[in-house]
């Protein structure tokens, strides 16, 4: 006789998400790349239309048909994000009225460092089950983007990291730090990483963080 157990739906949930992070870390091959249709650009551009990494507050708010006396700015002090030691400042809105990304009901946070822009984006989802959070919204990544980060600072053409690397020393950068952005560990211009930690108060969010492009974008168009 054999004796079937219902197996509690909790207890595959972590199996599903291993499965889910696995399809989203592989494929990512130059021909992969090309031949997978509806798939966004490489380089990653903001997860909201009409934007890029590096605007402005004021485009911002414009594009979407705001001013700033109608949000609410949050500021904070933090370090430098060039590296040179000093203090930076880091200021973040919600959009009022709910997006829809992923197909998802979602609230959009843009956050800006002084100097560079649009630098990160957080998508926190109103369908925070334990099942859309952690198997769903992986899956649906997976479709949409071939991996967790986007074009490497390495795989920039000379003149364009000739060019990121001048506008780095000019805002402060240390030269070693300049260096180690293309020579050092991979870094990607544009990441996006999900908060599957209940504990966590980020929880059910994608934090979209494109800081390294905001500087290309700055360097490119000095």
């Amino acid at each position: 006789m054999v004796t079937r157990k219902k197996m509690n739906i909790k207890s595959i949930y972590p199996l599903l998400f291993l499965l889910a992070v696995c399809a989203l870390l592989s494929g990512c091959t130059q021909e992969d790349r090309k031949n997978r249709e509806n798939t966004l650009s490489y380089d990653y551009p903001p997860p909201l239309e009409n934007l890029s990494w590096g605007m402005s507050e004021e485009d911002v708010l414009a594009s979407f048909g705001l001013k700033d006396s109608d949000i609410e700015w949050t500021e904070y002090e933090v370090n430098d994000i060039f590296g040179s030691g000093g203090k930076n400042t880091l200021r973040q809105f919600s959009l009022k009225e709910p997006i829809e990304f992923l197909d998802e009901t979602a609230m959009a946070i843009l956050y800006f460092y002084d100097r560079i822009g649009l630098s990160r984006i957080a998508i926190v989802f109103d369908d925070k089950t334990e099942r859309n959070i952690e198997v769903d919204i992986p899956l649906k990544l997976h479709e949409k983007y071939e991996s967790t980060w986007g074009t490497l600072t390495s795989e920039l053409d000379e003149p364009l990291q000739l060019k990121m690397k001048e506008y780095l020393l000019e805002n402060g950068t240390p030269e070693d730090a300049a260096d180690f952005i293309f020579e050092g560990r991979k870094r990607a211009l544009v990441t996006f990483e999900v908060s599957t930690n209940q504990n966590a108060p980020n929880y059910g969010s994608i934090l979209f963080t494109g800081y390294l492009a905001a500087m290309l974008e700055h360097a490119c168009a000095d």
